[in-house]
């Protein structure tokens, strides 16, 4: 096993990265559970774009790879407009009611996502190559979106959120498409 001495500025964007994350999954977790699909979905979507919209945001602060920083901003800005997409939907949606049964099946399977992303966003191998570190940690944080976004397709939701929770699978699948070739790119 090779031990590496990380740099000043990796140590930094790690130790806020991390932050991010545990931020993340704090507020995901503590959505509240109610009768509506929708609006537990459109909330806890809510906590995961303000927590890439960071990570975005702390990438920035450190990468010189224009490719890596066009990334970022294309991540912040997306991710502003969501949350802001996600807010106006919310009082439309939270009026879909489920039955209690399926907002328990949600809830496990979100649950059993939640953990598997935030696990593995912290089981990053963390290098002296930040860019390298943040396109490992967003793509396990867009395979989580894409995830819980294919679990709540499965259940009743309002109309609005089917189309908003289809089309983000498509952009995301294309996006990871992007990172996974940076990555093939820096290593």
């Amino acid at each position: 096993m090779i031990i590496r001495k990380l740099s000043d500025n990796t140590k930094i964007y790690i130790e806020r990265y991390f932050a991010v994350v545990d931020e993340m999954a704090e507020n995901m977790r503590n959505v509240e559970e109610t009768d509506s699909i929708s609006e537990m979905f459109i909330l806890q979507m809510i906590a995961v774009y303000e927590g890439g919209v960071r990570i975005g945001e702390n990438i920035l602060s450190y990468t010189t790879n224009s490719n890596i920083e066009n990334l970022a901003k294309s991540i912040v800005e997306g991710g502003n407009r969501d949350i802001e997409d996600l807010k106006e939907m919310l009082d439309f949606c939270r009026n879909c009611k489920n039955d209690d049964r399926d907002v328990s099946l949600y809830q496990r399977r979100f649950k059993s996502i939640l953990e598997n992303m935030i696990s593995s966003m912290n089981g990053i191998n963390v290098s002296n190559n930040i860019d390298l570190d943040f396109l490992s940690g967003m793509i396990y944080h867009h395979e989580g979106e894409i995830s819980m976004a294919k679990n709540v397709l499965g259940y009743d939701i309002c109309e609005n959120l089917k189309n908003y929770a289809e089309k983000l699978i498509t952009t995301h699948e294309l996006q990871l498409g992007q990172m996974r070739q940076m990555i093939r790119m820096l290593g």
